[in-house]
């Protein structure tokens, strides 16, 4: 029968997260030698949560093995180096005692490439023992116990839908839940090699008989039948023919109409493989950290020179003054400089070695291209010359500079794409401007002309594009006030120049998104907790600098837990990305910042704003979300840099002054906000 044919099964599925299910309180084990800092974490959770957390303390590590050997904790919270060592193996060894429980640590050492070693060597939380509040430390605990319930989810999830398809190599039992017992009524092919029945005769046979000696998995379909709810649990017991323990995943998932689905999978091999993956991954991933520091600067400079060396390949018939200005171009776009500052440059660079009387970019923007930045013209004209495509309105005259410039009606209209002043790369050309307008004039009689280049004594003019990855996003603009000044081979030249730019403009768009993408929460839309932290503190320091207020604004959603368990997620995640729409609105674009600080929290930054400013914005998103939402309200607080000098107690003031709204709300008594004028 089963307990005489229990052998190991390898089947494909993810490894389990055992997390204990504690029907009336959490447990947390508490790591820590100095016995004076654990009666403090203790106090600071008996103040938070009473008697709804249970605490167990172990000094070393020792007597952590032994705790969780009787019990296994909710969540574990640790010093970094609990034995007074010099390394962060202590997170290690407790993953080893209790996979899959969430670990925070409590750490005095305030140095960021510990708390990252930490965090990658799996530790949900760092925390900095001088800054822990009994606020700060019930937060990260709920958060990571939150986040590991997710988890498990998730891959109960997974393995329930697996299981649906006929033929899953997983050894699977559907029971019906009986008075007294469970009887089996189905199995599929796997179970075979379990209980070793091909005829289907040990269908109606009880749970107990089928599972005799293995009493966990008893208790584990009593309580998924119980509390309706799927169970999952690794176990070991002994391989018949080797008596070595094997470890194996036992899920029971409750179905409609009162069954219970019990999925038996040995993951011994797994697990095991599993592991040595996960330190060979964690010794490559340390390999290559220190490599890419080495890396970076060689590869930086590798860059620039296959740039220039592809540059002068393809210029080798060029002048040296030609192709030191190459050169020269590409060494202001591989500075780290502001783009208008690099645009002077290289067109101070052109003007210079290619005895241009003036040079210009324009860069687009909606179907025109207006001037950027221009050397070796008449500001007079330049003013009136910005626009190039656009065309007049009914009533214009030359005192409004909105008349049709003769470049932009060449572009606009594609006249004669096989005529001189047209090439095969897109640039439009003329040595004879003056003779050009004439022919403009009677192809379109009805057009009025500004033509300042002209009045400026420019006679032979040139618009070259600039483009990245095929798509033209400005134009290099040369002026020449002698006629006949550009040769086939200048346009060329320019052209190359031209592409050069392209590339290392469409490089620093495409870094410039790549930091707004690492700035930004990608479901609200506003700005992430990460630049948070970097925003306000660069705002207090400029306050502090100008001698002028910063205020913080701290936001929570009312009831947001129960409004998720109501109407799920999904809608749940609607509700915030409508909130950080709402906050948004209800602030100054370009001068003040919103954040998502994290789950159902906000954060707004104030430059230049007092406490009664503050007040005035928070009173204002409240009120917008009650009667833009209807279902949900938010309770706020604000601080000011006029009372609070550091980024922990401007946060912890506006923090607190939020809490203080949200009991109004409960007390449903009147009431005065709490904030930094307090």
């Amino acid at each position: 029968m089963f307990e005489k044919r229990w052998s190991p099964v390898s089947l494909s599925s993810s490894p389990v997260v055992i997390v204990p299910m504690l029907p009336f309180r959490e447990t947390v084990l508490l790591v820590e030698e100095d016995v004076e800092f654990a009666r403090l974490v203790r106090q600071m959770i008996h103040d938070q949560r009473g008697e709804m957390i249970e605490v167990i303390h172990a000094r070393t590590l020792a007597e952590a093995r032994e705790a969780v050997s009787s019990h296994i904790p909710d969540i574990i919270l640790t010093d970094i180096i609990p034995n007074g060592g010099q390394d962060v193996n202590a997170i290690e060894v407790l993953r080893g005692m209790a996979p899959g429980i969430p670990i925070i640590v409590l750490s005095s050492l305030e140095y960021e490439n510990i708390a990252v070693q930490a965090l990658k060597l799996g530790a949900q939380d760092y925390l900095y023992k001088k800054d822990v509040t009994p606020e700060i430390l019930i937060r990260s605990i709920a958060y990571a116990l939150e986040r590991i319930r997710i988890q498990e989810g998730l891959l109960l999830s997974e393995e329930r839908l697996r299981a649906q398809y006929a033929g899953i190599p997983v050894p699977t039992f559907t029971f019906r839940i009986d008075p007294e017992d469970f009887t089996l009524i189905n199995f599929n092919h796997a179970a075979n090699d379990i209980i070793g029945d091909t005829d289907g005769g040990n269908i109606g046979m009880s749970a107990l008989l089928l599972f005799r000696e293995k009493h966990e998995i008893i208790d584990l379909l009593h309580q998924c039948a119980h509390e309706q709810e799927n169970k999952r649990r690794e176990l070991a017991y002994p391989d018949t023919d080797t008596n070595e323990n094997r470890l194996y995943s036992v899920s029971c998932s409750f179905l409609p109409r009162d069954l219970v689905m019990v999925c038996i999978e040995d993951i011994t091999e797994k697990r095991t493989a599993h592991e040595l993956l996960q330190n060979a991954h964690d010794e490559l991933e340390e390999e290559v950290e220190q490599r890419t520091k080495e890396l970076k600067q060689q590869n930086e400079l590798l860059k620039k020179e296959t740039e220039i060396r592809a540059l002068i390949e393809q210029e080798l018939t060029k002048t040296a003054g030609e192709l030191r200005v190459i050169v020269e171009i590409l060494e202001v776009l591989n500075n780290p400089l502001e783009e208008a500052d690099a645009i002077k440059k290289i067109l101070l660079l052109l003007k210079e070695y290619s005895g241009l009387d003036a040079v210009g970019i324009r860069l687009m923007e909606g179907e025109d291209y207006p001037l950027y930045e221009v050397i070796g013209r008449d500001s007079t004209y330049t003013k009136k010359d910005m626009s190039l495509c656009a065309k007049p309105k009914r009533g214009d005259t030359e005192t409004s500079g909105n008349l049709v410039c003769m470049c932009g009606k060449v572009l606009s209209d594609l006249l004669d794409e096989d005529a001189p002043y047209r090439t095969k790369g897109g640039s439009f050309w003329s040595n004879e401007m003056d003779k050009l307008l004439p022919e403009l004039k009677k192809r379109y009689p009805d057009d009025t002309y500004r033509g300042y280049c002209l009045k400026e004594g420019f006679i032979s003019l040139a618009l070259i594009p600039i483009r990245a990855e095929n798509e033209t996003i400005g134009l290099l603009q040369l002026y020449m006030k002698k006629g006949g000044a550009f040769l086939v081979k200048d346009i060329q030249f320019y052209e190359g120049i031209a592409q050069s730019i392209g590339i290392a403009f469409k490089r620093k768009m495409d870094e410039e998104k790549f930091r707004i993408l690492s700035i930004t929460d990608r479901l609200t839309g506003l700005f992430n907790q990460h630049y948070f932290f970097e925003k306000l503190n660069e705002e207090i320091k400029r306050a502090a600098r100008m001698s002028h207020p910063v205020s913080l604004i701290m936001l929570d959603l009312d009831n947001f837990k129960e409004y998720n368990d109501t109407h799920g997620h999904l809608e749940g995640n609607e509700l915030l990305r409508k909130v950080g729409r709402i906050i948004r609105s209800c602030i100054k674009e370009d001068v003040d910042s919103a954040f998502r600080y994290g789950g159902d929290e906000f954060t707004v930054i104030l430059p230049h704003a007092d406490s009664d400013q503050a007040n005035k914005v928070v009173k204002r998103i409240v009120k917008a979300v009650k009667s833009g939402l209807k279902t949900i309200q938010i309770s706020g607080g604000a601080s000011c840099t006029k009372t609070y000098k550091t980024i922990t107690d401007l946060i912890n003031a506006a923090d607190l002054a939020m809490y203080d709204d949200k009991e109004q709300k409960k007390n449903k008594k009147p009431g005065t906000k709490k904030t930094s004028s307090d």
